[in-house]
């Protein structure tokens, strides 16, 4: 299964990211008639530099209609209308803008990039703490995308008190574009939230310039590197995480030489080296369960969880995952299976098809010799069955022909030679392999696939958050991972698992749990009568085979003979 890191906020980023515009206008409805078109060009401007050709674009609105030359200048853009708005206590709902942004989510989910540009056309700097909590509701900022913020007529001291307490404005990459004055002679501030510098959190400066939308383009998104990292430095700053212990990627204690703050492992390793890079230092929050791993991370108290999980769809419903740096196969393991009965040991050495070929010579060799010898004296009665029976079972069994055998005739010979060439091949391999069977205890047939272990387990053991694997394997449309849910049981931890495992024959599967299923005779039989279902088509054939076979080499014979 995939194996992946559960955190919220992404420290790198490898692809491309995409651009999530956000404008709010801080000017009067009634005046916005008059400036739409001048805040446009200036969006459409930088729109034009940013977004590349195959990225879609959606426009999120208050209840202000843009004007239809302002439409139809979007064509090809989704456009997403917010209800009610933010004149005097009629805000904007929250619940309603998530609902909208879950909308504009689905969007760039089927795009490869997607532009959002949210138009706010009242004075309403209120508006941002709604749109924060929307964009966190909604997961709408992933690791692909870039938020900015556009505001006209906003001053140094009110963005920072405006945008400190939201999460989305300050640990994501936001970048605050201010646009004060005219058009023609437009004054443009840029400025970035730093959560992490060495003098604390604050609100950079980052440039600011004049002129028109076109010398904003060259100056700025050319020279300026827009989009900047601003977890490059954490400045030595200290950066919680949460994790439990899951063997070998992460474990608590003393007893790895060189372990730091009891804690050590593969992704331990991992994230020492990545705080090391980065410049910060790692605080583990303590936690009492898996499930509050994943809620610190979602209520925000820890930057991240630093420990492997796999993607299942509840998952995905409640956070979202960084890019996979690994990956890993379920695997399981299981306790020895108890040995067969000594004595069938004597019956392993030889496949049921030899043995059933071995006991078709038995019967058929007597009956040719008795043929032969009594057509070939023309007495009937002198063929006698009992003492070839008994000649034929002894050379098989390695001794020696008895003295009246010697007597028969050239043909009878031949066919008595051939039998004794058979016996000589049969007894050697079956000695040799009863030797090895005996010296080898053999076990019975160990599952090696999904399939197989359903077949021969009854219980499975997983720890606590295997919760989420058995609502998972029990929504499926496989049979097998039904059954599997079905056995699934959930105990306090691996080693819980392990430990039952060794005392009540149980294996374990990436901290998994299996019992063998209990030997009733009942199911032995049941067993039994599905392994002879699949076999009785083959073995059916082969017998047919093997009798025709048989027929046509007695009929040859007995014709040469008269």
């Amino acid at each position: 299964m995939l194996r992946v890191l559960s955190c919220l906020c992404l420290l790198n980023v490898a692809a491309p990211p995409s651009l999530v515009f956000a404008f709010v206008s801080l000017i009067s409805k009634e005046g916005w008639a008059g400036q739409e078109w001048r805040a446009w060009e200036e969006v459409e401007a930088i729109l034009r530099q940013t977004t590349e050709a195959r990225c879609s674009a959606a426009l999120l609105t208050d209840a202000h209609t843009p004007s239809p030359p302002l439409l139809q200048s979007l064509g090809g853009w989704s456009v997403f209308v917010a209800g009610a708005s933010c004149d005097g206590g009629n805000g904007t709902s929250s619940s309603h803008l998530v609902s909208l942004l879950r909308q504009v989510h689905q969007v760039r989910k089927r795009s490869w990039c997607l532009t959002v540009v949210v138009l706010v056309t009242a004075t309403c700097p209120s508006f941002l703490a709604p749109l924060a909590e929307a964009c966190m509701a909604a997961r709408l900022l992933a690791g692909d995308t870039r938020l900015l913020l556009l505001l006209r007529g906003a001053t140094y001291s009110s963005l920072a008190p405006l945008l400190a307490p939201h999460w989305p404005f300050t640990m994501a990459t936001t970048l605050v574009l201010n646009m004060q004055g005219a058009t023609q002679d437009s004054r443009a501030t840029l400025y970035l939230y730093r959560p992490y510098t060495s003098e604390g959190p604050s609100l950079v400066r980052v440039k600011e310039w004049r002129g028109k939308p076109s010398t904003l383009n060259s100056t700025f998104l050319h020279r300026l590197h827009l989009l900047q990292d601003k977890f490059s430095d954490f400045h030595g700053a200290e950066v919680k995480v949460t994790a439990k212990p899951f063997p070998p990627y992460w474990l608590e204690g003393e007893e790895e030489r060189g372990a730091r703050d009891g804690h050590h492992g593969t992704d331990y390793l991992l994230l020492q080296a990545v705080a090391s890079a980065l410049n910060f230092s790692v605080a583990v929050v303590p936690t009492s369960d898996w499930n509050e791993v994943t809620e610190k991370v979602e209520k925000r108290e820890a930057f991240m969880a630093t420990i492997i999980y796999a993607v299942l769809p509840d998952r995905l419903k409640r956070y979202s995952f960084s890019y996979p740096y690994e990956y890993a196969s379920p695997t399981f393991c299981m306790n020895k299976p108890l040995l067969r009965p000594q004595f069938l040991s004597l019956y392993y050495p030889l496949t049921n098809e030899v043995w059933l070929s071995i006991l078709l010579a038995l019967v058929l060799v007597p009956l040719v010799l008795v043929k032969m010898t009594s057509w070939l004296r023309d007495d009937p009665s002198s063929g006698q069955t009992s003492p070839l029976v008994d000649e034929v079972v002894r050379t098989l069994l390695g001794q020696n022909l008895s003295v009246g055998c010697r007597s028969m005739g050239t043909r009878a010979r031949l066919v008595l030679g051939a039998w004794l060439i058979f016996a000589l091949v049969i007894g050697a391999a079956y000695r040799g392999n009863l030797t090895a069977f005996l010296t080898i205890p053999k076990y019975p047939p160990r599952p090696e696939t999904l399939p197989q272990l359903v077949e021969v387990v009854d219980r499975v053991t997983m720890p606590p958050y295997g919760a989420q694997f058995r609502d998972f394997y029990s929504q499926s449309d496989s049979y097998v991972f039904k059954a599997l849910a079905q056995r699934m049981d959930l105990v306090g931890s691996a080693e819980e698992g392990l430990r039952q495992a060794s005392d009540k024959q149980v294996c374990m599967k990436n901290g998994v749990g299996m019992s063998w299923r209990k030997q009733g005779k009942e199911e032995k039989g049941n067993r039994r009568r599905r392994k002879k279902k699949e076999k009785r088509k083959r073995r059916r054939a082969r017998v047919i085979l093997l009798s025709r076979l048989s027929l046509s080499i007695t009929s040859r014979v007995l014709s040469f003979s008269s």
